[in-house]
């Protein structure tokens, strides 16, 4: 997961770390009347509206900053990094 440091800006937490933080978002008497076979999508939990809200917040802060035009893209072909040996880089 190093080749993604250079992206973020920062070191990504272990996996049971991120496990334990998306935990805190599920509530478990959300998924009462899950059936047995087939698809299920819970209604939303209350933390999970509030990651929701900030991450709007987030998103429109930018754009009324910064005025983007109408398309936006994600290009992280020009991120670079180098890999675990130190030795040549990584191009995503």
């Amino acid at each position: 997961m190093s080749c993604f440091n250079g992206i973020l800006g920062y070191r990504l937490p272990a996996p049971e770390t991120a496990r334990q933080w998306l935990d805190r978002f599920h509530d478990e008497a959300l998924m009462a009347g899950q059936p047995l076979q087939g698809s299920f999508i819970p209604a939303e939990s209350r933390r999970l509206a509030g990651l929701r809200e900030i991450n709007r917040r987030t998103i429109w802060g930018y754009v009324e900053a910064i005025h983007p035009g109408w398309e936006v893209t994600l290009d992280n072909r020009r991120a670079v990094d180098r890999d675990e040996q130190g030795g040549g880089q990584v191009l995503l």
